[in-house]
């Protein structure tokens, strides 16, 4: 009972002695209230990007937005992609997720382990199976900022964990960072659609529906 005590009383002692900052999107400090009101606002949704800076304080920055269509050099990207993963593509839909160095979002820092990816794969691989079966044109692949330690095998043609190889996709597709990371859909024809923050691909994928996909090209 002592042991148990004593434990809840040093989680409660870390827990309050981790300080914390809040930035709007811009930079600029703003209070806890005005943050969540910032993030809670359904009529301007956003996310948010947590670290630690130099100081050790905890950061949480609002960002937007959410979504960002883009125009990108299709045939470049895909054989940039080849490189990476040693495959070869036909031109599909590429729906790739992408995490981001140092966040805070799994507690896991920046490694992964063999463990870290069968876990994360044992949830995930339900809903990429029946995405990828249901639409022949979508290929689904995750994508690491440079920097992780990832202990994956990416000389098994059933990988789809890769390193981003001198962060060509972060500097070209996923400029803006999120918590939980970001995903992409990517199209043959170049154009492109960004969601900054944690989502399922389930959901993601719905985004190609054209009453989805035209409204947010068309704003």
């Amino acid at each position: 009972m002592k042991k148990t005590i004593l434990l809840f009383f040093v989680i409660a002692i870390c827990s309050c002695g981790t300080k914390q900052m809040y930035l709007d999107e811009s930079g600029k400090e703003i209070s806890y209230k005005e943050y969540l009101n910032l993030r809670d606002n359904l009529d301007n949704p956003i996310t948010s990007w947590d670290y630690m800076n130099a100081e050790n304080v905890r950061v949480r920055q609002i960002v937007k937005p959410v979504y960002t269509p883009l125009i990108v050099r299709y045939p470049v990207l895909k054989k940039k992609i080849e490189e990476i993963t040693g495959r070869k593509f036909e031109d599909k839909i590429f729906l790739i997720s992408y995490n981001y160095l140092n966040d805070l979002c799994t507690g896991k820092g920046n490694r992964r382990s063999r463990l870290d990816i069968a876990n994360r794969k044992n949830r995930m691989e339900y809903h990429k199976l029946h995405i990828e079966k249901e639409n022949k044109e979508i290929v689904i692949l995750e994508f690491f900022e440079t920097g992780y330690i990832l202990e994956n095998s990416p000389d098994s043609p059933d990988e789809y964990y890769f390193h981003d190889t001198d962060n060509f996709l972060r500097e070209n597709i996923f400029r803006t960072r999120a918590g939980c990371g970001s995903f992409a859909l990517i199209k043959p024809n170049g154009t492109a659609l960004v969601r900054n923050g944690e989502e399922s691909l389930l959901r993601i994928e719905q985004l190609l529906k054209p009453e989805n996909w035209n409204q947010l090209f068309s704003e």
